[in-house]
């Protein structure tokens, strides 16, 4: 039986382990010499045929049943009830034939939050936060139409000087005032919407009035806000010869084009657009609200000191994260960024403090609330993690290999973000106007 007691040397603790069940320790050293005796090879023995009494007292009795101690202390840590975060040195103090196992461990304990205050009041309820008032506008239905109807338009070649609207089909080389050349000067066969904003309107608009084979200089200015900083604020001039103009045909608005974009009429299609579009700016508004109350909770809820583990695990996590998001190595990352690795872990430290005080209080929350999962909520995540984060994975192999702990304590952190949401001061906030408390 292992029996554990623990104490404070800040910012660690350590955590004292002692199995006493003698029997089971002796049969488990004998489990490990038959599988390691094998290999032990000793000055005037054969391999494997070293005495068992013997290879104790010349390789040393701690480093021949080395895995039974690594055994005990994994299950003292488990069996001791605290919410170890970090483990780091183990000291042997009892380790012989026929003796109780003894051993001190340094762990770092998950810090404690504090979700009710001196009184016993939830110090996570009344979360102030503003909601923006969500509208769709006219315009931006008929934008996305006009967007629809750019994508469906056809071209004819026309012999006459280009418009605005008109596509034009251009070589161009550009130089800069100095006579320098620069990355993506040239192009061949480039096709223009004169007026559509895919280029600088500068150079779109002096495009107005050019006709086939036309070799005109376009002069402009990069913004000062150039992505390419090289550039940015810089005159260039583009030798640029006109191999083609092109009318566009816009289709017309009517049932008939809404049908080949998939609606039955124009009136159904401006409709959905518009759901479309709120449900993109609740989704919005809800993730705003969310970063809101998170931010709330972390100046309303104390929570101690966080161990150095896992800060660093955190910002692990992050950092591989964001690797994955740009597809990118760690080596390549730093050479493109122009960072060092030091840097890019200093970059992320407040992050990820950030989201451990929110996760750590989320979990606080749905323990205090006596939050828990239904089955039926399990499974939902489950089809949920199936279809977007295992997607080569079949439902029944998910669940035998998903960490189910993990899973549900998700679903809690989710559901008592919903009740802080629930429990919290909400404010609209009129465009234009003062935020309205609710």
């Amino acid at each position: 039986m292992v029996k554990t007691k623990i104490a404070q040397l800040a910012p660690k603790f350590v955590l004292t382990i002692m199995d006493d069940d003698v029997a089971a320790l002796e049969q488990r050293k004998a489990e490990l010499w038959e599988a390691k005796k094998g290999d032990i090879v000793l000055k005037g023995f054969r391999k494997g045929h070293v005495p068992r009494e013997h290879a104790e007292n010349a390789i040393g009795y701690d480093n021949v049943y080395e895995d039974l101690v690594r055994e005990v202390v994994a299950r003292g840590i488990q069996e001791s009830g605290h919410k170890v975060v970090g483990v780091g040195q183990a000291f042997i103090d009892v380790f012989a034939k026929d003796q109780p196992v003894v051993a001190r461990v340094e762990v770092w304990l998950e810090p404690a939050v504090h979700a009710l205050d001196a009184s016993g009041k939830k110090t996570y309820e009344g979360i102030e936060f503003e909601v923006p008032e969500v509208l769709v506008e006219d315009a931006e239905v008929e934008a996305i139409i006009q967007r629809m109807r750019d994508a469906a338009a056809t071209t004819k070649t026309v012999e006459r000087e280009a418009g605005n609207g008109d596509v034009v089909i251009i070589d161009f080389v550009g130089k800069l005032a100095d006579g320098s050349t620069f990355k993506g000067n040239t192009a061949t066969n480039y096709q223009v919407i004169i007026g559509a904003g895919i280029l600088l309107a500068e150079f779109e608009s002096q495009l107005v009035g050019v006709k086939v084979g036309d070799v005109k200089d376009v002069t402009l200015t990069f913004p000062d806000t150039w992505p390419a900083k090289e550039l940015a604020g810089k005159q260039a001039i583009f030798s640029t010869t006109v191999k083609e103009v092109k009318e566009r045909n816009l289709p017309e608005v009517n049932d008939d084009f809404a049908k080949q974009m998939g609606y039955e009429s124009v009136v159904i299609a401006r409709e959905k657009m518009r759901e479309g579009l709120l449900l993109n700016k609740q989704q919005q508004v809800q993730s705003q609200v969310e970063q809101q109350l998170l931010t709330g909770l972390i100046k309303a809820v104390n929570v101690d000191p966080i161990p150095e583990s896992m800060i660093q695990q955190q910002i692990g996590v992050l950092i591989q994260n964001m690797l994955d998001g740009v597809g990118m190595k760690l080596e390549d990352y730093l050479k493109k960024a122009k960072v060092t690795k030091e840097e890019l872990i200093a970059q992320h430290q407040q992050p990820a403090m950030i989201d451990i005080r929110a996760r750590l209080i989320l979990k606080a929350i749905a323990e205090t609330e006596n939050l828990v999962v239904t089955p039926e909520e399990e499974e939902q995540a489950l089809k949920i993690a199936q279809a977007t984060q295992f997607k080569d994975m079949d439902i029944e192999t998910l669940r035998k290999q998903i960490d189910r702990e993990a899973l549900r304590i998700n679903i809690c952190v989710k559901k008592a973000m919903a009740l802080v949401q629930e429990k919290a001061v909400r404010k609209v906030k009129l465009e234009g106007g003062p935020a309205l408390q609710q």
